[in-house]
């Protein structure tokens, strides 16, 4: 490998923890039991110029002078904790990624933000910039659960600013990091796809997939790199711009579960005039919100509840959903990952067979063939973000209507699984 990577290097901070300081902003004070007295009440929120003074304080020089060019830095136009993201902010990140690429073509970016949706942002790039137009720079989005508080010389193995040097230094090693797209959380390069958030403390993900690369803790740290590039690894996103739709929402299924009430709550969400006075609310949100996907979870996608009874809820929600375009899918809670470990500290899980129900879902489906959408191992983030994808594609651009969304999102997920599944 080269002393110095091919490309420049574009940073971007988009807010987040790893890019907040500690404000006093008034009087208030809080009781703090450690020292057992009243404490200014502190504010937590993104501070425009961080990220770039902790690259100028904290990045050594060895680091930066790998790259052939300066660093470039800018600051989006509005800082915000990622657990704020709607979709219009993931669609106009997105745009933002594909326009700095094609102005900077020697530049690859990283991205600082916040951990809360750091998995639907990396995953929202990775689907929605072309892979032509990243060619061999790499996107590297940088984040940490904790921030770097108001002192003058934080030590530099706090995780946000491990994050941060940690993402340069990847950028910078070409043969290994090119054409891909990563989300660096301390010692760990992860996928941008199969992300699960799994704690607020520590390392906050675990992937259904080996990370890109790792590193042990070391005093220089080591790093191994999963070679060749994976389907999951790349983007692939079109030429056309990256649509995604709201109203995707989570229907999480357990052993206290009552399957009519997931039929109930759906038909509310459809029609809330066909309910009664307790979705007065959603009746008076109708014009304003829609629905446009349900991600089902359930502890195993071949662990539902198995007798007809039950499962006939469940085909009746899917059908009904169908015929307001409104694609059901089922996915596994938890989702086992493929490096699961039960001696390693992940949050491991794992699946059922889809194969076990479909034949009762096939018998009670008024056409013989239910229109619940197997999810395999998808996890929530990618099950949501196909979802989101496809309704959006086929409804804004297609002008698709009731069934025919749910044809197109069934290929839509089928065609991601199969490229997921593939070996280069």
């Amino acid at each position: 490998m080269s002393e110095k990577s091919k490309y420049g290097m574009l940073v971007v901070n988009l807010g987040g923890t790893i890019s907040c300081s500690e404000f006093i902003p008034g009087t208030d004070t809080l009781f703090d039991p450690n020292k057992h007295t009243d404490v200014p009440q502190v504010e937590v929120r993104p501070e425009r110029g961080k990220i770039e003074a902790l690259m100028r304080d904290h990045v050594d020089s060895k680091t930066l002078e790998r790259f052939p060019t300066t660093i470039n830095y800018k600051e989006d136009d509005v800082l915000k904790d990622s657990a704020e993201y709607t979709v219009t902010d993931l669609m106009r990140i997105v745009r933002n990624v594909r326009a700095d690429l094609r102005k900077s073509k020697n530049r690859s970016q990283i991205l600082t933000a916040g951990t809360d949706n750091a998995a639907p942002l990396v995953q929202a790039i990775a689907e929605g910039v072309p892979k032509d137009l990243l060619g061999d720079r790499s996107i590297i989005i940088a984040v940490s659960n904790d921030h770097v508080g108001n002192v003058s010389q934080p030590t530099n193995k706090h995780p946000a600013i491990v994050s941060l040097v940690n993402s340069l230094y990847l950028s910078t090693r070409t043969d290994e990091i090119k054409g891909r797209i990563g989300l660096c959380t301390g010692l760990n390069l992860f996928a941008p796809r199969g992300l699960v958030k799994s704690s607020t403390k520590g390392e906050a993900f675990h992937s259904r997939f080996t990370p890109i690369a790792n590193a042990k803790d070391l005093p220089q740290p080591e790093w191994a790199y999963t070679l060749p590039i994976r389907p999951c690894d790349k983007p692939s996103g079109q030429e056309h711009d990256y649509l995604l739709a709201p109203g995707i929402e989570t229907v999480k299924l357990s052993w206290a579960s009552e399957y009519e009430n997931t039929l109930t709550a759906l038909a509310a969400q459809l029609n809330p005039g066909l309910v009664g006075s307790m979705f007065e609310r959603l009746r008076f949100k109708k014009e304003k919100r829609k629905l446009n996907g349900v991600v089902m979870q359930a502890p195993g996608t071949g662990n539902l509840n198995q007798n007809e009874e039950s499962l006939s809820y469940i085909v009746d929600a899917t059908e009904m959903a169908a015929k307001e375009g409104v694609p059901v899918i089922l996915i596994a809670d938890p989702v086992q990952p493929q490096d699961f470990n039960p001696n390693d500290n992940l949050a491991g899980g794992y699946g059922g067979s889809f194969a076990l129900i479909k034949p009762i879902l096939d018998k009670l489906s008024p056409t013989g063939a239910s229109l619940l959408i197997d999810g395999e191992d998808l996890t929530h983030t990618e099950a949501t973000s196909l979802l989101s994808a496809a309704v959006a594609r086929a409804t804004e651009h297609h002008g698709y209507k009731g069934f025919y969304v749910i044809e197109y999102t069934q290929s839509y997920v089928d065609n991601y699984i199969s490229a997921m599944s593939q070996k280069d």
